[in-house]
C-alpha cells in the first residue's frame, strides 16, 4: 500500500545516517509491515444494507449468513490479498428508525463487537435503496451510541449494488441523493468505496478498499476503545444473562409442577347428583362414568350409587331420590 511505499523510500534514505538510527528504523519498519499485514474491521449498517454481502465479497467466500437481521455478532476471518482479514458483523437497526426503537440486546451486542487493534468501521449503504434524512439521522444516532463521537474518524462508507452504478460515476450517484447522503459522507471525511454484487471479480476493488483503510489508519490511527462504553455494555449483558437464567429456572419449576400433577396419585372424586324427577340425573351419571350404569328413562325409586375410573381417578356417583 501507499503507506509502506512511502516508508520504504524513507528507509533507504536513512541507511546512510548511522547504524543506531538504521537499527531502530529497521525495527519500526518490520513492526509496521507486520501490522499492515493484518486488517480488522467492523461491518455496520441497517438491517437491509446487505452487510453480509460486503463481508462475503471481501473474504471471497460465503463467510456470513445471507441475512442481516441477527441478534448476535458474527465473526469471520480469511487470507485476502496477502493479508489476514478479520471482519465482525454486529446486529443492525431498522432503516430510518431512531435509536429508541432498537432493542437493548442489539445495542449491547454492537458495542461489544469491537476489539483492541481495530482498524476501522465499514459503513455499508445499499445503493439500490433511497437514502433520506431519516436514514442519515438513524445512522448517526446508532453509530455514535455504539462507538462514541470519534467513530467518524475511523469510518469508511461502502456502497453495495447489483450493477446499478456500473455505467455511472459514484460521484454522480452521491450528487443525486442530495444533502442527507452528502452530509453523512462529510462526517466520514468523504471516504467511500463501491463494491458490485453482480458476480464479477472484485479482487482489485477489494485491494483498493484496503488501501483506503490503510490511508485512514495512517491519518487517524486505530480506533481507541471507550472503556466506559464497554463496561456499561458488559454490565447490561450480565443483567440480561441473570434475568434469562431466572426465567429459565422459573419455567423449569413450572414444568416440574405440571409433571407432578400428571404423575402423582390423585384423590377419589365423589359426586352427589340431586334434582327433580325426570331431570336426567341417570343420563348425567352415565355420561360422567362413560358407561350405562344407571337405568335411564324410568323414575328413580331409590338412591343409587355407581363407581368407575375416569381420567385416572376413581369416581363415585350417587343419585339422590327426592320424595
Amino acid at each position: 500500500c501507499n503507506a509502506i511505499c512511502n516508508l520504504t523510500a524513507r528507509y533507504h534514505k536513512i541507511l546512510l545516517t548511522g547504524p543506531l538510527t538504521y537499527f531502530f528504523f529497521s525495527c519500526y519498519y518490520l513492526c509496521l509491515t507486520f501490522f499492515l499485514s493484518e486488517l480488522s474491521a467492523v461491518l455496520v449498517g441497517s438491517n437491509i444494507s446487505q452487510k453480509y454481502q460486503v463481508g462475503n465479497i471481501i473474504l471471497g467466500r460465503q463467510a456470513f449468513d445471507l441475512v442481516d437481521v441477527k441478534c448476535c455478532c458474527e465473526r469471520a476471518e480469511g487470507d485476502v490479498c496477502g493479508r489476514r482479514v478479520t471482519l465482525v458483523k454486529p446486529p443492525g437497526w431498522l432503516p430510518g428508525y431512531e435509536l429508541c426503537n432498537t432493542s437493548e440486546l442489539f445495542k449491547t451486542e454492537a458495542i461489544l463487537s469491537i476489539t483492541p487493534g481495530l482498524h476501522g468501521f465499514i459503513l455499508v449503504i445499499n445503493a439500490e435503496l433511497p437514502f433520506k434524512t431519516v436514514n442519515k439521522k438513524a445512522t448517526k444516532q446508532h453509530l455514535q451510541h455504539f462507538f462514541g463521537d470519534k467513530v467518524w474518524d475511523h469510518t469508511i462508507v461502502v456502497f453495495i449494488h447489483k450493477g446499478r452504478l456500473t455505467h455511472k460515476p459514484i460521484e454522480e450517484y452521491i450528487s443525486t441523493k442530495g444533502a442527507p447522503l452528502q452530509s453523512l459522507l462529510e462526517a466520514c471525511g468523504n471516504r467511500y468505496h463501491v463494491l458490485c454484487d453482480d458476480g464479477t471479480d472484485n479482487v482489485e476493488k477489494v485491494k483498493e478498499l484496503f488501501e483506503k483503510i490503510d490511508t485512514m489508519v495512517a491519518e487517524n490511527n486505530c480506533y481507541e476503545i471507550n472503556s466506559t462504553l464497554i463496561q456499561n455494555a458488559e454490565l447490561k449483558r450480565r443483567e440480561v444473562d441473570k434475568k434469562a437464567e431466572e426465567l429459565r429456572l422459573q419455567s423449569q419449576q413450572e414444568r416440574q409442577k405440571l409433571r407432578n400433577l400428571l404423575t402423582e396419585p390423585t384423590l377419589n372424586l365423589r359426586i352427589l347428583m340431586v334434582e327433580w324427577e325426570f331431570s336426567g340425573k341417570s343420563a348425567a351419571g352415565n355420561s360422567i362414568l362413560s358407561t350405562e350404569v344407571f337405568p335411564s328413562g324410568d323414575r328413580t325409586m331409590k338412591a343409587l350409587k355407581q363407581s368407575g375410573k375416569v381420567a385416572r381417578r376413581k369416581v363415585h356417583s350417587l343419585l339422590h331420590l327426592f320424595a
